[in-house]
Protein backbone atom coordinates (compact mmCIF):
# COMPACT_ATOMS: atom_id res chain seq x y z
CA UNK A 1 0.00 0.00 0.00
CA UNK A 2 1.41 3.31 -0.75
CA UNK A 3 1.63 5.93 1.60
CA UNK A 4 -1.77 7.89 -0.73
CA UNK A 5 -3.71 4.60 -0.08
CA UNK A 6 -2.40 4.19 3.37
CA UNK A 7 -3.72 7.90 4.41
CA UNK A 8 -6.84 7.82 2.71
CA UNK A 9 -7.95 3.82 3.96
CA UNK A 10 -6.88 5.15 7.60
CA UNK A 11 -9.07 8.20 7.11
CA UNK A 12 -11.89 5.68 6.08
CA UNK A 13 -11.46 3.58 9.36
CA UNK A 14 -12.58 6.61 11.54
CA UNK A 15 -15.36 8.10 9.68
CA UNK A 16 -18.07 5.11 8.63
CA UNK A 17 -20.84 7.31 8.39
CA UNK A 18 -23.79 8.02 10.48
CA UNK A 19 -25.82 4.70 11.53
CA UNK A 20 -28.59 4.12 9.04
CA UNK A 21 -27.55 7.03 5.98
CA UNK A 22 -27.02 4.10 3.40
CA UNK A 23 -29.91 2.72 3.69
CA UNK A 24 -31.55 6.60 4.18
CA UNK A 25 -29.96 7.38 0.78
CA UNK A 26 -30.52 3.96 -0.96
CA UNK A 27 -34.45 5.22 -0.47
CA UNK A 28 -33.97 8.78 -1.61
CA UNK A 29 -32.82 8.01 -4.44
CA UNK A 30 -35.27 4.98 -5.55
CA UNK A 31 -36.93 6.05 -9.15
CA UNK A 32 -33.82 8.35 -10.07
CA UNK A 33 -31.41 7.16 -12.69
CA UNK A 34 -28.70 9.58 -12.52
CA UNK A 35 -26.91 10.31 -9.03
CA UNK A 36 -24.31 12.07 -8.00
CA UNK A 37 -22.64 12.04 -5.32
CA UNK A 38 -19.84 15.07 -3.73
CA UNK A 39 -17.53 14.08 -1.66
CA UNK A 40 -17.72 10.49 -2.34
CA UNK A 41 -14.75 9.25 0.05
CA UNK A 42 -14.01 5.98 -0.70
CA UNK A 43 -17.38 4.93 -1.92
CA UNK A 44 -19.57 3.95 1.27
CA UNK A 45 -22.54 4.86 -0.43
CA UNK A 46 -21.98 5.94 -3.95
CA UNK A 47 -21.01 1.68 -3.85
CA UNK A 48 -24.28 0.93 -2.56
CA UNK A 49 -26.36 2.81 -4.64
CA UNK A 50 -24.61 1.41 -7.92
CA UNK A 51 -24.99 -2.22 -7.02
CA UNK A 52 -29.03 -1.31 -6.86
CA UNK A 53 -29.04 -0.03 -10.36
CA UNK A 54 -28.27 3.35 -10.62
CA UNK A 55 -25.86 5.76 -13.15
CA UNK A 56 -23.94 6.66 -10.30
CA UNK A 57 -20.56 9.57 -10.57
CA UNK A 58 -18.96 9.81 -7.66
CA UNK A 59 -16.92 13.08 -6.86
CA UNK A 60 -13.66 13.75 -4.28
CA UNK A 61 -10.58 16.33 -4.50
CA UNK A 62 -8.50 13.54 -2.47
CA UNK A 63 -6.62 11.15 -5.09
CA UNK A 64 -6.84 8.65 -2.47
CA UNK A 65 -10.08 8.03 -2.23
CA UNK A 66 -10.85 8.21 -5.42
CA UNK A 67 -8.82 5.07 -5.85
CA UNK A 68 -10.80 3.45 -3.07
CA UNK A 69 -13.99 4.29 -4.38
CA UNK A 70 -12.98 3.41 -7.59
CA UNK A 71 -11.84 -0.20 -5.83
CA UNK A 72 -15.17 -0.46 -4.08
CA UNK A 73 -17.51 0.08 -7.30
CA UNK A 74 -19.12 -3.27 -8.38
CA UNK A 75 -18.08 -4.67 -11.80
CA UNK A 76 -20.30 -3.73 -14.70
CA UNK A 77 -22.07 -1.79 -13.11
CA UNK A 78 -22.63 2.14 -14.77
CA UNK A 79 -20.19 4.18 -12.41
CA UNK A 80 -17.46 6.53 -12.50
CA UNK A 81 -15.49 8.29 -9.61
CA UNK A 82 -13.89 11.77 -10.91
CA UNK A 83 -11.10 13.78 -8.88
CA UNK A 84 -12.38 17.12 -8.76
CA UNK A 85 -13.25 20.26 -6.23
CA UNK A 86 -17.06 20.13 -5.51
CA UNK A 87 -17.17 23.79 -5.31
CA UNK A 88 -16.17 24.56 -9.06
CA UNK A 89 -16.67 21.19 -11.16
CA UNK A 90 -18.41 20.89 -14.41
CA UNK A 91 -20.19 17.45 -16.08
CA UNK A 92 -21.91 17.72 -19.21
CA UNK A 93 -25.11 15.88 -17.74
CA UNK A 94 -27.49 16.93 -15.65
CA UNK A 95 -28.46 14.72 -12.37
CA UNK A 96 -31.68 13.06 -10.54
CA UNK A 97 -30.49 13.16 -7.11
CA UNK A 98 -27.58 15.04 -6.19
CA UNK A 99 -26.04 13.92 -2.86
CA UNK A 100 -23.73 15.64 -0.11
CA UNK A 101 -24.08 12.90 2.89
CA UNK A 102 -22.32 12.72 6.09
CA UNK A 103 -20.80 16.79 7.03
CA UNK A 104 -19.61 16.79 3.57
CA UNK A 105 -20.92 20.58 3.58
CA UNK A 106 -19.04 21.18 6.70
CA UNK A 107 -15.64 19.96 5.80
CA UNK A 108 -15.64 23.54 3.22
CA UNK A 109 -13.43 26.50 5.11
CA UNK A 110 -15.81 29.26 4.44
CA UNK A 111 -18.89 30.57 4.30
CA UNK A 112 -17.90 31.16 0.57
CA UNK A 113 -16.89 27.72 0.26
CA UNK A 114 -20.34 26.25 1.05
CA UNK A 115 -22.29 28.94 -1.08
CA UNK A 116 -20.05 27.32 -4.46
CA UNK A 117 -20.93 23.99 -3.80
CA UNK A 118 -24.33 24.42 -3.58
CA UNK A 119 -24.27 26.87 -6.59
CA UNK A 120 -22.49 24.14 -8.75
CA UNK A 121 -24.77 21.18 -6.76
CA UNK A 122 -28.32 23.41 -7.80
CA UNK A 123 -26.99 23.65 -12.02
CA UNK A 124 -26.20 19.99 -11.97
CA UNK A 125 -29.73 19.24 -11.11
CA UNK A 126 -31.97 17.98 -13.80
CA UNK A 127 -35.22 19.99 -14.04
CA UNK A 128 -37.37 17.82 -11.29
CA UNK A 129 -33.84 16.30 -9.60
CA UNK A 130 -33.39 16.96 -5.93
CA UNK A 131 -30.33 17.83 -3.63
CA UNK A 132 -30.37 16.13 -0.55
CA UNK A 133 -27.51 16.28 2.39
CA UNK A 134 -27.45 15.64 6.16
CA UNK A 135 -24.74 17.44 8.51
CA UNK A 136 -24.10 18.06 12.54
CA UNK A 137 -27.73 19.86 13.81
CA UNK A 138 -25.81 23.60 14.91
CA UNK A 139 -28.70 25.74 16.02
CA UNK A 140 -29.31 29.27 16.00
CA UNK A 141 -27.94 29.87 19.16
CA UNK A 142 -25.01 27.77 19.25
CA UNK A 143 -23.82 28.86 15.55
CA UNK A 144 -21.52 32.02 17.03
CA UNK A 145 -20.97 30.76 20.39
CA UNK A 146 -17.32 29.73 21.69
CA UNK A 147 -15.93 26.75 20.61
CA UNK A 148 -14.72 23.85 23.14
CA UNK A 149 -11.40 22.74 22.60
CA UNK A 150 -8.90 19.94 23.56
CA UNK A 151 -5.31 21.65 24.03
CA UNK A 152 -3.85 17.55 24.56
CA UNK A 153 -4.77 14.33 21.67
CA UNK A 154 -7.27 11.97 23.68
CA UNK A 155 -7.29 8.74 23.32
CA UNK A 156 -10.18 7.29 20.70
CA UNK A 157 -9.96 3.87 19.83
CA UNK A 158 -8.10 0.91 18.77
CA UNK A 159 -8.70 -0.89 15.32
CA UNK A 160 -7.65 -4.01 14.24
CA UNK A 161 -7.03 -3.53 10.19
CA UNK A 162 -5.43 -6.59 7.85
CA UNK A 163 -4.09 -8.27 10.80
CA UNK A 164 -2.31 -5.02 12.75
CA UNK A 165 -3.11 -2.70 15.59
CA UNK A 166 -3.76 0.81 14.97
CA UNK A 167 -4.63 3.05 17.90
CA UNK A 168 -6.16 6.54 17.50
CA UNK A 169 -5.95 9.76 19.01
CA UNK A 170 -7.63 12.86 18.65
CA UNK A 171 -8.54 16.38 19.68
CA UNK A 172 -10.02 19.13 18.47
CA UNK A 173 -9.39 22.96 17.96
CA UNK A 174 -10.43 26.30 16.71
CA UNK A 175 -8.32 27.76 14.00
CA UNK A 176 -9.41 31.33 15.06
CA UNK A 177 -11.49 31.46 11.80
CA UNK A 178 -15.21 31.50 12.78
CA UNK A 179 -17.25 28.70 13.48
CA UNK A 180 -14.22 26.72 12.28
CA UNK A 181 -12.59 24.15 14.26
CA UNK A 182 -9.48 21.65 13.08
CA UNK A 183 -9.73 17.89 14.10
CA UNK A 184 -6.86 16.58 14.09
CA UNK A 185 -5.83 12.65 14.55
CA UNK A 186 -3.17 10.63 15.47
CA UNK A 187 -2.64 6.96 14.22
CA UNK A 188 -0.04 4.83 15.80
CA UNK A 189 1.31 1.87 13.70
CA UNK A 190 3.81 -0.33 15.16
CA UNK A 191 6.24 2.16 15.58
CA UNK A 192 5.30 4.56 13.41
CA UNK A 193 2.81 7.49 13.78
CA UNK A 194 0.84 9.08 11.31
CA UNK A 195 -1.28 12.45 11.49
CA UNK A 196 -4.14 13.90 9.70
CA UNK A 197 -6.28 16.87 10.39
CA UNK A 198 -9.58 18.12 9.07
CA UNK A 199 -11.26 21.65 9.11
CA UNK A 200 -15.22 21.71 10.31
CA UNK A 201 -16.66 25.06 9.20
CA UNK A 202 -20.57 25.10 10.67
CA UNK A 203 -23.48 26.83 10.20
CA UNK A 204 -26.72 27.40 12.00
CA UNK A 205 -29.83 24.92 10.89
CA UNK A 206 -31.68 28.44 10.63
CA UNK A 207 -29.61 29.49 7.51
CA UNK A 208 -30.57 26.94 5.46
CA UNK A 209 -33.46 28.11 4.13
CA UNK A 210 -31.55 31.52 2.87
CA UNK A 211 -28.45 29.51 1.78
CA UNK A 212 -30.40 27.52 -0.72
CA UNK A 213 -31.89 30.27 -1.94
CA UNK A 214 -28.87 32.55 -2.91
CA UNK A 215 -27.90 29.42 -5.36
CA UNK A 216 -31.50 29.00 -6.71
CA UNK A 217 -32.54 25.98 -4.15
CA UNK A 218 -36.07 25.73 -2.28
CA UNK A 219 -35.68 23.57 0.52
CA UNK A 220 -38.57 21.10 0.68
CA UNK A 221 -37.68 18.82 3.90
CA UNK A 222 -35.81 19.52 7.08
CA UNK A 223 -35.51 16.64 9.12
CA UNK A 224 -33.94 15.67 12.70
CA UNK A 225 -32.61 11.86 11.76
CA UNK A 226 -32.83 9.31 9.20
CA UNK A 227 -36.30 8.29 10.27
CA UNK A 228 -38.24 11.71 9.29
CA UNK A 229 -38.52 13.04 12.57
CA UNK A 230 -39.08 16.87 12.78
CA UNK A 231 -36.21 19.10 13.03
CA UNK A 232 -36.04 20.34 16.64
CA UNK A 233 -34.24 22.75 18.99
CA UNK A 234 -33.09 19.15 20.26
CA UNK A 235 -31.71 17.25 17.10
CA UNK A 236 -28.78 16.51 16.85
CA UNK A 237 -28.98 15.87 13.21
CA UNK A 238 -29.72 17.77 10.55
CA UNK A 239 -31.10 16.25 6.92
CA UNK A 240 -32.50 18.82 4.22
CA UNK A 241 -33.90 18.06 0.66
CA UNK A 242 -34.34 20.73 -1.85
CA UNK A 243 -35.30 21.34 -5.41
CA UNK A 244 -34.23 24.32 -8.13
CA UNK A 245 -36.84 27.07 -8.00
CA UNK A 246 -38.48 27.29 -11.61
CA UNK A 247 -36.39 30.79 -12.34
CA UNK A 248 -32.74 29.24 -11.51
CA UNK A 249 -30.56 30.27 -14.60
Amino acid sequence: MNAIDERALLYTLIHRGTPGDVDFYLQVCRGAEHVLELGCGGGRILAPLASAGHTVVGLDIDPGMVALALSALPSGGLATVIQADMRRYELPQRFDRVLIPYNGLYALETDQDIEACLWTAAHHLAEDGELWFDGYAVHDNEADGPMDADDEFEFMTTIIEGGQRIDVWDRERPTGAPRTLLAEYRFKIGSREIEQAITHHFFAAGEVIGLLRKVGLTMTGRWGDFAGTPFAPDSAQLVVSAKRTQDIK
